[in-house]
């Protein structure tokens, strides 16, 4: 499209050379990976593709033991070679590999265990943009933003998509969307096995 710019935050807009294509870019793959909230160019308005990876590394986060949010890359590394181990399965029944990563053997309770966080993780995001939609209405919240809220939230990004994108914020929504968006991220912060361990009466039963 000869008349595309890359809009910056503020109202300005740029032309989509190479190098600005990669400031841009780089700069808000950076600040979503690493979960500090800042925005320099209104994403929401660039290619299908470039917004579906966007999405993507919201729910899978960085590395495992960083302080960002997110599913975390192991995890997801790990569930996807069990999708295709098990697709092995289906045509050669009769074989025996062990899970690797790199060149350590990843047990069955680490296999488990990611397995869960992941499933855990986008029914915690489902559940929330069910609820986004439940709160402000058939009508005053389109999928795109409650969606992109939750997923954010539960992922302590911070911007999304749609009308809590880059340029805009989350003032306008009702009392109870925010408590949920609230409740998403203090899950997503301390990890969510732990604070739904507080709620669990064996956990204060314990000794």
């Amino acid at each position: 499209d000869p008349e595309y710019r890359i809009h910056v935050v503020g109202g300005a807009s740029v032309e989509p050379t190479l190098w600005n294509s990669l400031r841009y870019g780089v700069f808000t793959v950076v600040s979503i990976l690493t979960t500090s909230g800042f925005a320099t160019a209104v994403y929401e308005d660039w290619p299908a593709v470039a917004i579906v990876c966007l999405l993507s590394i919201f729910m899978v986060g960085a590395m495992a033991g960083s302080t960002s949010g997110g599913i975390k890359v192991i995890r997801v590394w790990i569930a996807g070679k069990l999708m295709f181990r098990d697709i092995e399965r289906e045509f050669r029944p009769d074989v025996v590999r062990p899970l690797k990563v790199g060149r350590s053997i990843i047990s069955p309770d680490v296999r488990v265990s990611a397995i869960v966080l992941v499933l855990f993780t986008l029914t915690l995001a489902a559940a929330g943009t069910g609820l986004l939609k439940i709160f402000e209405g058939a009508d005053g919240i389109d999928l795109t933003t409650a969606s992109s809220a939750a997923a954010s939230c539960l992922a302590n990004v911070g911007p999304a998509f749609g009308r809590v994108g880059s340029d805009d914020h989350y003032s306008w929504l009702t009392s109870s969307s925010k408590s949920v968006l609230i409740a998403l991220m203090l899950l997503g912060r301390l990890e969510l096995f732990v604070v739904f361990a507080l709620f669990t009466r064996r956990f204060w039963n314990r000794g």
